[in-house]
Order: C-alpha cells, then sequence, then structure tokens
C-alpha cells in the first residue's frame, strides 16, 4: 500500500496546526550555523537585494515577478571580504537573471552560505555561456573550508536553454532533503557541484531534461562525493554524458532508486570513479570507470517517497498569494507515488 508524508484530506485548522508545530520544531537562527559572526537582518521586500560586503540573515521572504537583473534575480552579495549568508522559510517564484543566479548569486573570497527551507518556482536566466557560469536557480561561490549547505529546497519547473539548475562552486557542501524537478536546460538539469566536496542525500530529481547533457553532475571536485538515499526517476540526459556525471572526481551513489531515465545512465570522464553500491535500477547503460556492488532490478512494489516538498505546501497556503508552489507540491507527491505502483 502507498503512503504519503501528508495527509491531502486534512483541515485548514490542522493545516495551520501542523505549520506551527513544524515552524517551531524546526526553527533555526543565523548563529547555529554560523557561531560568533555577526550578521545584520535586513527587512524583506519584493524587490532585488544587493550587497557587497557583509553577513546576512534573512527569513519569511517572498520574492515574485521581479524586473530582469544582471545577476541574481532576487538576491545579489558578491564581496571580496568575508561574508556569510542564511536565508529560510522564503520563497522565489518567476526571478530572472540575464546570467548568473535566476534568484540567488552569493559569492564571497571567505565565507559560507545556508539556503533552508526555501521553495523556487519557474526559475530562469538568459544568458550563461558555458560550464561553471550558469546557476539557473541560484549560482554559489564560497572558499574551500567553510559550509555551503542546502537543507528542505524544493526547485520546480524551471525551462530555459542554459547551463546548471543548482551551480554550487567550493566549500564543503552539503545537501539534504533536495527536490529539483519538472526543469526543461540545456545542462545539469538537476544539479552540479563544482571544486569541492559534497554530500546529496534524501533528494529526488524527477522528470529532468537537459537537451544536451547530464541530470546531476560532480565536477574536478577536491574529496569524495556522495549521492545517498535518493531518487532519480523520469529524467531525460542526451549527449553522452549520463543522467549522473562524475567528471575528474570520486563518486559513490549509494541506496539510490533509479527508474525510467532515458540514454546513458552513470558516466566517467577524465580521471576519477563513480561506485554505485545497494541501489535499484531499471537501466544500468555506463560509460567509463563506473562499478556496481550489490544493486539489483527495480521493483515495481517499492515505495517511492520523498519529503522535501512538504514544507512548501503549508509555507506557500500561509500566503495564498501564492499557490503556485502549493499546486506543484501535489503535483510532486503524487506523480512520486503513482509511478511506484
Amino acid at each position: 500500500m502507498i503512503t504519503s508524508c501528508i495527509n491531502e484530506t486534512t483541515s485548514k485548522e490542522q493545516d495551520f496546526e501542523f505549520f506551527v508545530f513544524v515552524m517551531l520544531l524546526l526553527l533555526s537562527s543565523f548563529s547555529e550555523f554560523f557561531p560568533s559572526i555577526s550578521y545584520t537582518t535586513p527587512p524583506c521586500s519584493n524587490s532585488q537585494l544587493s550587497y557587497t560586503t557583509g553577513s546576512y540573515y534573512f527569513s519569511g521572504c517572498s520574492f515574485v515577478s521581479l524586473p530582469i537583473m544582471n545577476n541574481g534575480g532576487a538576491i545579489y552579495l558578491v564581496s571580496s571580504s568575508a561574508s556569510f549568508f542564511v536565508i529560510e522559510n522564503s520563497y522565489f517564484y518567476n526571478c530572472v537573471s540575464k546570467t548568473k543566479g535566476g534568484a540567488i548569486h552569493f559569492s564571497c573570497s571567505k565565507g559560507g552560505i545556508v539556503i533552508n527551507r526555501i521553495c523556487g518556482y519557474q526559475i530562469t536566466t538568459q544568458g550563461a555561456s558555458d560550464w561553471d557560469t550558469g546557476g539557473i536557480f541560484s549560482f554559489t561561490l564560497t572558499s574551500n573550508d567553510c559550509l555551503h549547505k542546502f537543507q528542505m529546497v524544493s526547485v520546480a519547473s524551471c525551462i530555459c536553454e542554459q547551463f546548471e539548475m543548482i551551480c554550487s562552486h567550493k566549500g564543503n557542501q552539503e545537501y539534504d532533503n533536495l527536490n529539483s524537478s519538472s526543469h526543461s536546460v540545456k545542462q545539469f538539469s538537476g544539479f552540479y557541484s563544482y571544486q569541492s566536496t559534497a554530500t546529496v542525500k534524501w533528494a529526488t530529481f524527477f522528470n529532468d531534461t537537459s537537451s544536451s547533457a547530464i541530470c546531476v553532475g560532480f565536477r574536478y571536485t577536491t574529496g569524495y562525493n556522495y549521492l545517498q538515499n535518493s531518487n532519480v526517476i523520469k529524467n531525460n540526459s542526451p549527449g553522452g554524458y549520463g543522467v549522473v556525471y562524475s567528471g575528474a572526481a570520486q563518486t559513490y551513489v549509494q541506496d539510490c532508486t533509479f527508474y525510467q531515465n532515458k540514454n546513458t545512465l552513470f558516466v566517467v570522464i577524465t580521471s576519477g570513479f563513480l561506485k554505485v553500491q545497494n541501489c535499484m535500477i531499471s537501466h544500468d547503460y555506463e560509460k567509463g570507470a563506473v562499478s556496481f556492488e550489490n544493486t539489483m532490478p527495480y521493483v515495481g512494489s517499492y515505495e517511492i517517497i520523498h519529503f522535501s516538498s512538504a514544507l512548501c505546501y503549508h509555507v506557500s497556503d500561509s500566503k495564498p498569494s501564492f499557490n503556485k508552489v502549493h499546486q506543484f507540491r501535489i503535483f510532486t507527491i503524487f506523480q512520486t507515488i503513482i509511478i511506484a505502483q
């Protein structure tokens, strides 16, 4: 029997009680992530926030249908000094940049970033020139020794012929409960990590299409990368670079489900390796130094359930003017459950 993490028939009162409970349970603060760092909490407004120095904390913001910006359609922070940035409990809808970071552009010579409990929907960029220069939803660059964290982030339905849905450079990258689904882009339709050490767990990449290549990618990384306990479902990656790509990187894929993806599934380019362990796979076309351990065919009765979009439903439902994420959240969970039957 298929079960869901959210009871769709609950009343509005129950929904609100659950929302308050979850917000209290998951309440965070800047100092939780970056102790002993002084920071500013600017007021939220439905306009681009632009800074060239300092550290900032944002919560409860909404960025909807903003004018086109050069970089960072909603938030732009580029600093030559140490900067730290936390944004949580916020959403982005129909934000556009001309080049990097349709919603968020963060770059600093030393510092870190946390993107926590965020919803993004229909975010685009217009002019990324090549690999490593895009970031349709976000372009983030930190120093190698700093935290670079995405937690409970859901990004959906971004359609543009550009590079890298989530483009993350350097830092100690952590992705916990990431949903990147229903995109149609040029390359790296789900996620892209560059020159870093990255761990992605409890993620869903569903119905993403790259017109050129790659859904999930790790490239020129400095240590071991991990994709764990995640769903990679119905993605299409033509061009020979694979749905999951490891380029000059050492990557482990563990305890994941791969179902109805099109074209080559795993690819290693240049040096490095990709080890697939304890995964369920509906097809295993591979290229390069790819090895398999304890894998098994996909079993149709296996329950594919992912929880990362649940908060998007409640956060957006508290602001009736923005119901696109609410609609997408139902679509995502429903589709993900149905294909498991």
